[in-house]
């Protein structure tokens, strides 16, 4: 069953078992791989893999019971997925500047390759700035 939630992660670049878990987290708290990979029907190393690229988004948080080899995951605040937006936009703001700088380039080549023009539209009044 796919959620609202599950599907703004996914709108925020998170794969589908990501989400899942995620989003299982949020709800009903922290718990082990081994019961999410029951509960959620994942593969246990499909969980793990899941989780730790999680925890490198910093989106859930690890811990270790005391005197056990139980280990237990749990969802971080939702201020980290706010951050994680963020830190998204500033790469995607920074690959554009990238992308502009090589445009002129990369049109050349095309046209001289295929032998078409290439059309570049512009949009409103920041189209016309860049025009003029």
């Amino acid at each position: 069953m796919t959620t609202h939630m599950k599907k703004l992660f996914k709108k925020i670049g998170l794969d589908n078992y990501q989400s899942t878990i995620l989003e299982y987290l949020i709800k009903n708290g922290e718990n082990k791989p081994s019961q999410l990979s029951q509960i959620l029907d994942i593969k246990r190393p499909t969980v793990y893999k899941a989780l730790y690229e999680l925890e490198e988004l910093q989106l859930v948080k690890r811990h270790q019971v005391e005197n056990s080899d139980d280990l237990f995951f749990k969802a971080k605040s939702p201020y980290f997925l706010k951050e994680h937006i963020t830190k998204r936009r500033q790469k995607i703001e920074s690959l554009e500047k990238e992308f502009d700088s090589q445009y002129a380039q990369i049109i050349e080549m095309f046209m001289f390759n295929h032998k078409e023009p290439v059309i570049d539209i512009k949009h409103g009044i920041d189209g016309l700035k860049e025009i003029h």
